[in-house]
């Protein structure tokens, strides 16, 4: 009976874990995500106020080439 409950108390304790993990994960990637939308929506905006290439990819950190591809 005690290996029956240390073998379910270990899944609970295994599943509370993975859980967390992949909440964190998720959370973490997310805002990653949304930091490099924000900075191509930058690099857009100013793109379409004819801003100096060289400017955009100072502010947003994107190469030259990829902001001319936006």
């Amino acid at each position: 009976i005690a290996y029956e409950m240390d073998m379910k108390e270990s899944k609970e304790t295994g599943y509370s874990e993975g859980r967390e993990s992949g909440y964190s994960e998720g959370r973490e990637s997310g805002y990653k995500e949304g930091l490099e939308e924000n900075k191509v929506k930058t690099a857009k905006k100013m793109l379409e106020k004819n801003m100096d290439i060289k400017d955009i990819s100072d502010v947003t950190g994107f190469n030259e080439e990829d902001i001319l591809k936006l």
